[in-house]
Formats: structure tokens, C-alpha cells, sequence
């Protein structure tokens, strides 16, 4: 999770799936943006799914110590179903009552 620079929350959720036989790969991504002001309580509803307080020192920091505890703990995980992790993060900011908006992009290797 990164602020951009139009003071937006930003989830980036990039999956890669390797070759099959004679497939060279291909490249998904999936973004989640939210208004700044949502960190907050985006933050908030994180903490209570964690049943943790975020440590950090800004409010920036408290959120990216969420997104790297949900890794930890399993909830976002590399293994899962395309999109699946995509989906969830846009469940929580939807439970969090935070605007989100939406991106993807995809890459295929056409050797």
C-alpha cells in the first residue's frame, strides 16, 4: 500500500503466472484507490479485523503495517485464485464504508 501522488490510498496486487508448456507467461495487475482522507478509517476497520493497533507513526505507516500483517496472517497470499486478493481488498474498503476506485492491466508474452 503507497500514498500517490494525488493523495490517494493505492493497493497494488500484482499476480504472475508462469509458463505452461509452450505459454512464455503472463502478468496481471489490480490496483484499489481511495481519497487520502480515507486512511483513516480504512485503517480503523483494518485494526479491528486484526484485533491489533497498528504500530507507526503516521497514519501512512499504520496502514502499510496492516496490509503486511494480512500477509502474514494468510489473508492475501500470492497462491490464491486470479483476482481473489483483488476482491478482498476492495471488500474491506467496501465493510470499511470507504470510496474505492478500481484498475487493471495485464501483460501476456506473445513468443
Amino acid at each position: 500500500m503507497r500514498t500517490a501522488e494525488r493523495k490517494a490510498s493505492r493497493s497494488p496486487s500484482p499476480t504472475t503466472t508462469g509458463p505452461l508448456a509452450d505459454d512464455a507467461g503472463r502478468e496481471y495487475g489490480y490496483t484499489a484507490y481511495s481519497p487520502y482522507s480515507s486512511i483513516a478509517a480504512l485503517t480503523t476497520f483494518l485494526e479491528r479485523h486484526l484485533d491489533h493497533i497498528a504500530p507507526g507513526d503516521t497514519p501512512e505507516e499504520q496502514l502499510v503495517w496492516c496490509f503486511t500483517e494480512l500477509v502474514a496472517r494468510g489473508e492475501l497470499r500470492e497462491d490464491r485464485p486470479l483476482q481473489f486478493n483483488y476482491s478482498q481488498v476492495l471488500a474491506w474498503f467496501e465493510a470499511a464504508g470507504v470510496p474505492a476506485a478500481s484498475d487493471t492491466w495485464s501483460w501476456m508474452n506473445s513468443v
